[in-house]
């Protein structure tokens, strides 16, 4: 009933509202009050009690102390203690004195005298009741004061002591009773229901029920009353004390349930005076929403809000009405569009349904739960399944495992993201088949954004194609494999050809350079040319295989175009010579002196190509030009030889083939010069090209773009120039090349000592005593390259000795590997002695190099560029100082590395560096440059490196001297 009465209205709900809130208002008052007074009132109570409770004690202590004093006055009187002793006169003297002390004290104590025997000399009446062995007699008996309590009597026994002797000769017992004392320490204003008392320790107290409050004061007394532990407790009935605020709790209610009727009923007369309007508009919304007619009226009262929301729905109601005529007229109208709009949806839903039957791809859509909406014919064709068995179940029937479980979270997290590995891109994954079998496919979805989201995929059977890449995979890693076959075919022929290269043509430049007839001679001079052939030919085949695998590399440098002109044209002419060939070279005056570029590949092409000039010409000439075209540097190499066929002029630049196989028997040649040369220009960014015609001469050209270069000074050293000092180690296992290598480097002035195998290398570079070693990489027992490890893992100094590896070994990475076990530098066999001396010199920098003084220690393109700045006579003044101030701090530099002074050796070290590079000391500068970092890292090796570098100099000075002649 209550319910159905708080929704019959608002103004119910109001006024019920209004009602539970004055009374929430009251209750919280009240409870509020009646703590804060109870608190109040207890708090007071209490203080109360504390302050009755220490007025007691106070009290009560001053009459115990007024007791105790009384006692021990009495006990110490001279009179109290003669009657002890003296019987006769106890009578005459002791009992006026006791008797003015009754006087005084007659109302709370009795007091008995007692011997040194304990029996009493009672005075006081006459049966005293303590007796003579009562504790507390006999305490004082034996001269210790004492006090107990005895039911409600207080007793305190205090020693007599006789004056003659100062001993005990008996005791004062004083009896007192507890009531009086506590009556006249109550104050005279209590608390109504209040209870006093005294605590003694061992009466019996009053049960302390838990509606009592309770205060207890102790008493603070002198020895002996201080042992008895005496306390006031003062308590109250709480019930007693509590009255006052139980009736105020009771007016305080009685207020509230008044002040609550009040609210409620105000509460009824304001909410039906302020809700009635709300009453009226409710009903007219209620009626409009029954019947659908807005026509009905609204009365509008007042000017207050009610009256301002009476008015906006009244003319609500109005633009309602007219709004629906409207809206009527609208759908009419929309009708007619739809129908039209259904039937020209019907034709492209017709015409797509029949693209969709034939399309090849299979296509399907699911909705945002993975859910398949439509499935056409190709994707039942790749998958197995009927339309009818795939739509309304989810996509993830097609995907086999991981995607199967996680498609779902790849669609939600897709939704919730935004990020997708598949939508809008295309993605290679496996699809299955009903029959539970596999095939790759590729996947593209896209989303189609509506109210409901649509995802379509199109799938694409790649069988095919997957099966096309598998077999271009193997192929192509087949013919990897084949290619590494034939780069270790070729490593191993190459080193094995090399191998006796070596010997032979190092057999042939100690030969040539020794004393020989003519005919010696010449006979060992085409014996060196052939085997300059044959090397060439090897070469030829590495780099053919170096361009086919894309590992050659450009060395990229400034040169001089007229030097390298100069150089292949003199190589070429002596065979053109013996032919009577006319060998010629013009370069046009625009074509740039100095470029920049890979020198010897270029050299490479034009010797190829000039030596098939002459080899194919048998009278006339061969003619190089050079000429600029743009960018481009364009050579030609024209020669008056036998000519090319067109037929056979595209077979010119392939690998191993000639036009015609009688080219072969009369020139020879195995058809790899052009083909190299045509790969050599393409890697260098050209073109290459022929124009011949069969009988009257070829012109083989190609064209570059290089940039121009710096102008630079080339110092040119005979191999008989060379002079070094120090001892080499040769690791060769070949005695041929042990023979070759130890003449030549013996000639030039170096200690070599000669093992066949590494371990034998191993075992003597352990001793130690070598400046450097010249290590073979292929050898028995151990290799180069496992000794050379072993050399770098021994302890102390000699792990750090110079290692060249000198190896037949030259394909692409050999040199990689050599460095990486722990070679400092690489010679390819057949060396170069020149080459092969430098290396040594550049490692010997540091360990006393020699050579020719003016050949050795100074820079020809140095001191070019300075008379060049300068002038001659200039540049002679200047290395006259240079050579002055080299003495003058070599000889600093070494008293100071023999006092142990580093910061003079590091300056000394740093200035002599500057005055060798002046004149490209190089051997100088780098030893002092070497002696300058150790002096900045500590000093350490200064002592040793001093020697070396003082040599140096002196050197220095003499090649400056004799160059200048100083």
């Amino acid at each position: 009933m209550i319910s159905r009465w708080l929704a019959s209205s608002i103004i119910h709900r109001f006024a019920a509202a209004a009602g539970a809130i004055a009374l929430l208002m009251g209750v919280l008052a009240s409870g509020a009050s009646y703590l804060v007074v109870r608190t109040q009132v207890w708090s007071s109570i209490t203080d109360r009690l504390e302050g009755v409770a220490e007025l007691t004690a106070r009290r009560a202590e001053l009459i115990f102390e007024h007791i105790l004093a009384d006692a021990t006055a009495l006990a110490q009187n001279p009179i109290v203690a003669n009657a002890l002793v003296d019987s006769r006169g106890r009578e005459s003297y002791l009992k006026p004195l006791i008797n003015s002390y009754r006087t005084r004290t007659a109302d709370t104590i009795t007091v008995g005298l007692y011997d040194f025997a304990g029996h009493p000399y009672v005075v006081d009446g006459p049966n005293h009741p303590v007796a003579k062995d009562d504790p507390a007699v006999l305490s004082a008996v034996a001269g210790r004061a004492a006090a107990r309590i005895d039911g409600d009597f207080l007793i305190i026994a205090l020693p007599v002591i006789f004056p003659a002797t100062r001993q005990p000769e008996g005791a004062l017992v004083a009896r007192a009773s507890l009531a009086p004392v506590l009556a006249r320490a109550v104050t005279g204003t209590t608390t109504s229901g209040m209870g006093i008392e005294l605590s003694v320790p061992g009466r019996a107290q009053a049960a302390q029920a838990a509606t009592q409050m309770i205060v207890e004061t102790p008493l603070s007394l002198a020895s002996p009353l201080a042992e008895l532990d005496l306390s006031v407790i003062v308590r109250v009935d709480e019930e007693v004390a509590m009255r006052p605020l139980v009736a105020l709790t009771r007016a305080y209610v009685a207020i509230g349930l008044v002040t609550t009727l009040t609210v409620f009923l105000l509460a009824i007369v304001i909410g039906r005076r302020l809700a009635g309007p709300l009453v009226e508009l409710s009903r007219t919304a209620r009626a409009v929403a029954i019947d659908g007619r807005v026509e009905h009226s609204i009365t509008v009262v007042g000017q207050d809000e009610v009256a301002d929301l009476a008015l906006a729905l009244r003319e609500m109601l109005s633009r309602i009405e007219a709004s629906h005529r409207e809206l009527e007229t609208r759908v009419d109208d929309r009708t007619e569009a739809l129908r039209a709009k259904e039937l020209e949806h019907t034709l492209q839903a017709s015409r797509l349904s029949a693209i969709l039957e034939n399309v090849i791809d299979g296509i399907i859509s699911i909705d945002r739960s993975g859910i398949m909406l439509s499935v056409n014919p190709a994707a039942e064709r790749l998958f197995g399944w009927t339309a009818h068995e795939m739509i309304g179940r989810n996509v993830n029937m097609l995907m086999p495992e991981p995607h199967h479980s996680n498609h779902d979270s790849y669609l939600a997290r897709y939704l919730n993201t935004g990020q997708s590995a598949v939508i809008g891109a295309g993605r290679q994954l496996a699809g299955l088949r009903r029959d539970r079998s596999l095939f790759p496919m590729e996947l593209a979805v896209s989303l189609i954004r509506s109210e409901i989201p649509v995802f379509v995929g199109v799938i694409r059977d790649i069988t095919d194609r997957v099966a096309s890449e598998r077999a271009m995979a193997a192929a192509k890693e087949a013919a990897e494999e084949a290619n590494q076959r034939k780069s270790e075919f070729l490593a191993t022929m190459t080193h094995e050809i090399r191998t006796p290269m070596n010997g032979v043509l190092g057999m042939l430049n100690i030969l040539l350079d020794g004393e020989l007839t003519p005919g010696q001679r010449r006979n060992a001079t085409v014996a060196n040319r052939s085997a300059q052939s044959l090397l060439a030919l090897i070469n030829d085949i590495l780099d053919y295989s170096k361009v086919e695998a894309g590992h050659l590399t450009l060395d990229i440098d400034d040169f001089d175009l007229a030097d390298l002109i100069t150089e292949a044209v003199e190589i070429v002419e002596a065979s053109a010579r013996d032919k009577g060939i006319l060998v010629e070279a013009v370069i046009a005056p625009d074509v740039p002196r100095w470029l920049k570029g890979d020198r010897s590949r270029l050299l490479q092409v034009l010797l190829n190509l000039m030596s098939n000039a002459v080899k194919f010409t048998e009278r006339g000439r061969v003619k190089l030009s050079l000429a600029l075209e743009g960018r481009h540097i364009r050579f030609e190499i024209v020669d008056t030889g036998i000519g090319i066929a067109a037929s056979d002029q595209a077979l010119l630049f392939t690998r191993f083939t000639q036009v015609q196989a009688s080219y072969t028997r009369k020139y020879g040649g195995t058809g790899l010069g052009l083909a190299i040369s045509k790969r050599l220009i393409e890697t260098m960014g050209g073109a290459i090209g022929v124009v011949s015609e069969l009988g009257k001469g070829s012109t083989f050209w190609f064209s570059l773009d290089l940039d121009e270069g710096v102008e630079q000074q080339r110092k040119r050293t005979r191999t008989d120039e060379w002079r070094l000092t120090g001892r080499v180690l040769l690791a060769e296992d070949s005695e041929t090349n042990q023979l070759v290598a130890t003449t030549m480097l013996e000639r030039i002035g170096l200690v070599v000592d000669c093992v066949g195998d590494g371990r034998a290398a191993l075992d003597a570079a352990r001793r130690g005593g070598y400046d450097l070693v010249l290590m073979d990489v292929a050898m028995p027992e151990m290799d180069g390259l496992a000794a050379t490890r072993a050399i770098r893992a021994l302890p102390g100094p000699v792990s750090s000795v110079p290692i060249i590896a000198m190896t037949a070994f030259a394909m692409t990475g050999d040199d990689e590997k050599c460095l990486a076990a722990g070679m400092d530098d690489f010679v390819t066999k057949p060396f170069e002695p020149a080459n092969l001396f430098g290396k040594i010199a550049s490692w010997l920098g540091s360990r006393c190099p020699i050579g020719t003084p003016a050949a050795a220690m100074l820079d020809d393109a140095a001191i070019a560029r300075m008379e060049a700045d300068t002038d001659p006579a200039t540049t002679r003044r200047i290395a006259g100082k240079v050579s002055g101030e080299i003495a003058m701090r070599a000889g600093r530099l070494g008293d100071a590395a023999r006092a142990g002074d580093v910061a003079t050796v590091t300056h000394e070290a740093h200035t002599l560096k500057s005055l060798a590079a002046t004149f490209g000391a190089e051997g100088l500068r780098t030893l002092a440059a070497e002696m300058e970092r150790q002096g900045r890292e500590g000093g350490e090796g200064i002592v040793e490196g001093a020697p070396a570098l003082l040599d140096a100099a002196t050197r220095t000075v003499a090649a400056l001297n004799e160059r200048f002649e100083l």
